[in-house]
């Protein structure tokens, strides 16, 4: 069963288009936050190519908030128009004491990857802290 998770932000504002949901802290938020992307990306006629990758960025940052920060989650989508880019936050309240429940679906030679593959894909990314915990991001093209 898909879990539901309501936007919280949906608005159109200066033509850049924004989304965020908050996210339960449990190894299924990265296939919820995969779902709700992948939705609100088709509305915005993100190119398909553009969206799995988006997607694939989507999960590895939520995948490592899990693992590795404290709780709440946010996912925030910011797409520019102007500038063919889409930005993806993951915020979280800063690392965790103890390692979280493993959320990813790969062997354990394969844990671990994850930050090389937003890196290879993306065109910046990086992670900003502020009192409240950090906010990893990511940017990348709207079209392929």
């Amino acid at each position: 069963m898909p879990v539901r998770i309501p936007a919280i932000v949906l608005a159109l504002q200066d033509s850049v288009s924004h989304a965020g949901w908050s996210l339960p802290h449990h190894p299924r938020a990265a296939g919820a936050a995969r779902e709700i992307s992948g939705a609100v990306l088709g509305d915005w006629h993100v190119d398909e190519e553009a969206a799995e990758v988006a997607l694939l960025v989507v999960s590895e940052l939520v995948t490592n908030a899990v693992e590795h920060a404290e709780p709440p989650l946010f996912l925030h989508l910011i797409r520019d128009p102007g500038h063919r880019q889409l930005r993806v936050e993951v915020a979280d309240s800063g690392p965790a004491l103890c390692e979280g429940e493993w959320a990813a679906s790969c062997e354990a030679d394969e844990h671990g990857r994850g930050m090389g593959i937003v890196d290879a894909v993306t065109t910046a990314h990086g992670t900003l802290t502020h009192p409240h915990g950090a906010t990893h991001w990511a940017t990348l093209p709207t079209a392929a």
